[in-house]
């Protein structure tokens, strides 16, 4: 017996990584912010969307802290009208993973987007939380994974600020042409 899984992430990147397609695209949602009344009728009848969504058991959903409330409450909101059930998701199995600790959503306006744990959904959801404990992508992540833990937990120290220090190139003290930038948009990167 075969159960249907939708595997979906928060962004197209993340999405290839686990061999998915955003949420955005599996739900239909698109671009779009807002849902209104009219969008899930037009919704309802892509037989593409319907056939996706009658079809999945279960829903999983990585980089969840990338997902902003809105987003998942759309999608709750379109699980539950087309496969026609108040159940949170319309009875759809949900796995939720990734780190609240790391990237917030994102948006390309000043707005000040809010985490899915601040969403309807998941307050309907009601989702039991499971921590991961092991750690596998650093060698000496000891002293890393302290330090970034202690940071996450508003708990750094002036020891923790010290080894950040040994780790400081000083020739990029006051030249930062050569640094590395990061951005959120492909359009800022551009």
């Amino acid at each position: 017996h075969c159960v249907s899984v939708a595997v979906t992430a928060s962004t197209g990147i993340a999405a290839t990584h686990i061999n998915g397609q955003t949420i955005h695209s599996w739900s239909g949602i698109g671009i779009k912010d807002e849902l209104t009344h009219s969008d899930i009728t037009k919704l309802k009848k892509r037989k593409d969307i319907f056939r996706r969504i009658t079809k999945t058991k279960v829903l999983i959903i990585d980089e969840i802290s990338m997902i902003d409330a809105g987003l998942l409450d759309n999608v709750n909101k379109i699980c539950q009208a087309i496969r026609e059930s108040d159940a949170p998701f319309g009875g759809l199995q949900v796995i939720l993973t990734g780190d609240l600790f790391q990237l917030p959503p994102v948006s390309r306006s000043s707005l000040k987007l809010k985490f899915a744990v601040e969403s309807e959904a998941w307050k309907q959801l009601g989702p039991v939380i499971c921590y991961l404990s092991g750690q596998h992508r650093q060698l000496d992540a000891d002293a890393l994974l302290g330090i970034l833990d202690a940071i996450r937990g508003g708990k750094a120290t002036d020891d923790h600020l010290e080894i950040l220090k040994t780790r400081f190139a000083s020739h990029h003290q006051n030249n930062f042409e050569d640094a590395t930038r990061l951005h959120s948009h492909n359009q800022d990167v551009d």
